[in-house]
């Protein structure tokens, strides 16, 4: 089911993107703004696909990840691995959350834990 982003999603996408130039940010920012998403729930992962508002995405010809990664804790202090991808476009595509450590299904992400790798 689409729906909006939550304030601590958009937080959580903000940190993330801190780094890169403005430019970049500037359409991160408006793209998740104007975004509906659903959220894909796999167990060990969570996929947010973003549905901006407006915009004919192309046909799926591959994505590429944003020059960013991030780490955080779910509820129980596990790691959860986040990741930014974009389509051919530069568009804001997929929000990324991967529990890794133990394989298990994630909890309830505590987005305000966010560490940026890079």
């Amino acid at each position: 089911m689409r729906r909006p982003l939550s304030s601590s999603e958009i937080y959580l996408i903000e940190s993330l993107i801190v780094n890169l130039d403005n430019e970049t940010k500037n359409i991160v920012t408006q793209d998740a703004c104007n975004s509906d998403v659903n959220l894909k729930k796999t167990g060990a992962g969570w996929i947010y696909e973003f549905n901006i508002r407006g915009y004919s995405r192309p046909v799926y010809r591959g994505q590429h990840g944003y020059p960013v990664e991030g780490v955080m804790s779910d509820v129980d202090g596990a790691k959860i691995n986040v990741y930014l991808y974009a389509d051919e476009n530069n568009k804001l595509l997929e929000l990324e959350l991967i529990r890794g450590e133990d394989g298990r299904d994630i909890i309830s992400p505590l987005f305000n834990t966010l560490n940026i790798l890079y």
